[in-house]
């Protein structure tokens, strides 16, 4: 797998039942200047489940595989240093994370 491909991030997130108007407010506004200011980051687009208003689906485009790799680790420290107060109350958990490469 080749580094310099462009690779796209799919991840599903939970948030607090209590939370999620603070999330779509707040949190949701805070992640994604986080999120743009990484090194790399193209598109980045969120979902709301339209069965389930607690699950989040964040879709982002990166240049490559090493710049989505590291920008995961930078916003996983940014929380744990609570540099993102909103996105942290909110959060409950992370149900899936991956990165991809386009087929065709």
């Amino acid at each position: 797998m080749s580094k310099t491909k462009p690779i796209k991030e799919v991840v599903a997130y939970r948030i607090k039942s209590d939370q999620v108007e603070q999330f779509l407010q707040n949190g949701l506004p805070e992640m994604r200047q986080c999120v743009t200011g990484f090194k790399g980051s193209g598109l980045y687009q969120n979902f709301q489940s339209a069965d389930d208003p607690q699950l989040f689906i964040d879709l982002v485009e990166w240049d490559n595989l090493e710049n989505a790799k590291k920008a995961a680790k930078l916003m996983e420290a940014r929380m744990m240093a609570g540099e993102m107060p909103n996105m942290t109350a909110a959060f409950e958990k992370i149900e899936f994370s991956g990165h991809f490469n386009l087929l065709s």
